[in-house]
């Protein structure tokens, strides 16, 4: 399989939690147009952008870039983010704190709201 230079790569973790509760709409709101690539046998989205000299982005600077680009709300990035955490999925902040990370980060200002 050719994968194009500006695929977005999912782990398949992520995906199944998505699946499970019904979210996987929420990738055809991606910022960009780009195409989307999913496959089983990948082990991490790290080794495939090795590998494949693919730029990874993470979680968070992707729901942030989806809210400037209005594709979501700041609720519905919230809400993503603490389904991702009910997963097990890893972010940097708790149930809760999406907002509060990226405010004080300076990911997203207050304009972005």
């Amino acid at each position: 399989m050719t994968v194009p230079a500006d695929a977005w790569v999912f782990d398949t973790g992520p995906l199944r939690h998505f699946a499970a509760r019904g979210w996987l709409a929420v990738l055809r709101f991606s910022p960009w147009a780009r195409s989307v690539v999913a496959k089983s046998s990948w082990t991490t989205p790290r080794q495939i952008a090795e590998e494949d000299g693919l730029k990874v982005a993470a979680t968070v600077p992707v729901l942030c870039e989806a809210i400037r680009a209005k594709r979501l709300t700041m609720v519905m990035a919230e809400e993503l983010a603490d389904h991702l955490l009910e997963g097990a999925y890893f972010l940097p902040f708790g149930p809760g704190g999406f907002r509060r990370r990226v405010l004080q980060n300076g990911l997203l200002g207050y304009g972005d709201l």
